[in-house]
């Protein structure tokens, strides 16, 4: 008896112990997990809740809008003046240059589209964006050696409403400008001017010239081809009348073999086929016959 309550005591403190061995094998699981939720739930929420308010910054009216300027534009230079956020999006739906797109962040192209799309002045913020497709920040650059910053957008707020002698008089004040440097840059820039003009039609004359080649190119090919066609089916229609050429020979030579040479008609050849045959049916028949009568088996 008292062995048995030794036993069972033993029993009991050894389930005792796996049980104790499995909570802590589950906490030890546990734990990691519930450290990682933690980390990740939040930032998980977080995230749905910012993707849940997004809306796309493009509308329909804004991909109808650059289809019209793709298809009505006056002029394959035609350039689009916006804030670079759309810029990108406007260059590859209008097939047409961005003033100011995520490619160009630089201080000068910022104050000078924000001015032009900001300021009441409808002159300035035409002029403003003329000489951003003409010339782009050149004018800021070549000012900003003489001048500090402030006194260079100031000056150019009140030049570029004026006419072209005005506004260089203007310039050469505000900005310390004798009127000879004012002169050769006025020079250096059409000269410039001039030269791009120059390439470009170069260029718009070498791209006429290509398409022009290709296109004399794609001509030749298609009539070489229309010209292999032709005497493709021309050589075919020769085979084909070469064996109707032979084939009508060898039936000549046929029916002058059955005929002993002569030319016989066509229902006189059927006459003695049919004629032919029926012989030999009756020789066959009558053979039977005597085979029959006389017991004489088919050797």
């Amino acid at each position: 008896f008292i062995g048995q309550l030794f036993m069972h005591a033993k029993e009991k403190r050894e389930n005792g112990a796996a049980q104790s061995d499995r909570k802590t094998q589950i906490l030890r699981l546990a734990v990691p997990v519930l450290v990682c939720a933690a980390a990740v739930i939040p930032a998980v929420a977080g995230s749905a809740r910012a993707c849940s308010g997004v809306r796309p910054s493009v509308t329909d009216s804004s991909v109808n809008a650059m289809l019209y300027i793709e298809n009505n534009a006056k002029s394959d230079d035609a350039v689009i003046a916006s804030w670079w956020d759309m810029g990108y999006f406007y260059e590859s739906e209008s097939d047409h240059p961005c003033l100011w797109d995520g490619g160009t962040q630089i201080p000068a192209r910022a104050i000078l589209v924000a001015k032009a799309l900001v300021t009441e002045d409808m002159e300035l913020s035409r002029r403003i964006i003329l000489m951003l497709s003409g010339s782009g920040n050149a004018a800021v650059e070549y000012l900003m050696d003489r001048t500090d910053p402030k006194t260079v957008y100031e000056a150019l707020w009140e030049a570029l409403p004026l006419e072209k002698a005005a506004a260089r008089k203007s310039l050469a004040a505000s900005c310390g400008i004798s009127a000879k440097e004012a002169e050769e840059e006025a020079a250096r820039k059409a000269a410039e001017k001039e030269a791009a003009a120059a390439e470009k039609a170069a260029a718009k004359e070498a791209a006429a010239a290509e398409k022009a080649a290709a296109k004399e190119a794609a001509a030749a090919e298609k009539a070489a081809q229309k010209e292999a066609e032709k005497k493709k089916k021309v050589a075919q229609q020769a085979i084909n009348n070469a064996a109707s050429s032979v084939v009508s020979s060898v039936s000549t030579n046929i029916v002058n073999a059955a005929t002993g040479g002569k030319t016989t008609s066509a229902g006189t050849i059927a006459k003695r086929a049919a004629r032919n045959a029926l012989s030999s049916v009756m020789r066959s028949g009558t053979s039977a016959i005597i085979r029959g009568l006389f017991g004489i088996k088919k050797g």
